[in-house]
């Protein structure tokens, strides 16, 4: 699916600036720290091929048609439950059985390290975008975001285009360029499309070329998939005999 800084270039206004880090100032067209793992490096100026994204920034940015607002009012977009329900229930599938499997010390460190485990997975799955009539953030509430520090923010006007870049996986993953760098854009949000038409609003870019990074299937397989697990391993546990748990 960090708290704010104040000051310095690229922030909002005090009142808009929650739970995002200040940005890393880099290198216009650099990628950030959280850019994504298998994305080539971002290309400053050129486009791939038969894409629609628009890098142009001014007056040549796409107007917004007449009546064609963006549905719904400026606000927090979080991972998509589907996305965050499977990561989370996978983890728990993973790693759950571990202390009851463990002898000894190992078990009792397992059983410290399991729950610790699931609140980063928690932590990490709570992303969250806000979208404001200043400009838009990422980061993290503030239950977690203090030790995760993640996040960036933007006024609309300090986004200068719009870049796509093909990853091993063969999805497209894209980046919003400023010139403090180039911010990854979140791809496994809920109600994507109202964020994507608030997005194309506030900034003028043209968006209708950007879709999830993954199709929904392939996280309803993984859904399917991690239910079958960990409903074996609540079998395989109930039929294991209590003399086994023991240390």
């Amino acid at each position: 699916m960090t708290t704010a800084q104040g000051g310095g270039p690229g922030r909002l206004s005090p009142d808009f600036e929650t739970n995002a880090a200040a940005p890393s100032p880099t290198a216009p067209g650099s990628l950030p720290p959280q850019a994504h793992a298998c994305a080539a490096p971002v290309p400053e100026a050129s486009q791939p091929e038969g894409r629609a994204a628009d890098p142009s920034s001014g007056p040549n940015r796409p107007e917004q048609p007449a009546g064609q607002a963006p549905k719904g009012e400026p606000g927090a977009y979080g991972m998509a439950p589907l996305i965050r329900g499977t990561l989370v229930g996978l983890y728990l599938a993973l790693v759950v059985p571990l202390p009851v499997l463990a002898s000894g010390g190992l078990r009792a460190l397992l059983a410290i390290a399991v729950p610790l485990g699931l609140l980063l997975v928690l932590a990490i799955t709570s992303e969250t975008v806000t979208v404001a009539p200043q400009g838009l953030a990422l980061g993290h509430p503030r239950w977690c975001g203090w030790w995760l520090r993640r996040g960036w923010s933007l006024d609309w006007n300090q986004i200068t285009g719009l870049t796509a870049v093909a990853t091993s996986q063969g999805g497209r993953v894209y980046y919003l360029r400023s010139p403090m760098g180039s911010y990854l854009l979140p791809q496994r949000l809920s109600r994507f499309s109202e964020f994507l038409a608030q997005l194309q609003h506030y900034s003028g870019l043209d968006t209708r070329s950007i879709g999830r990074i993954s199709p929904p299937w392939t996280y309803q397989l993984l859904a399917g998939l991690t239910a079958l697990m960990l409903l074996g391993e609540i079998v395989a546990l109930g039929l294991q005999p209590a003399g086994s748990w023991s240390p």
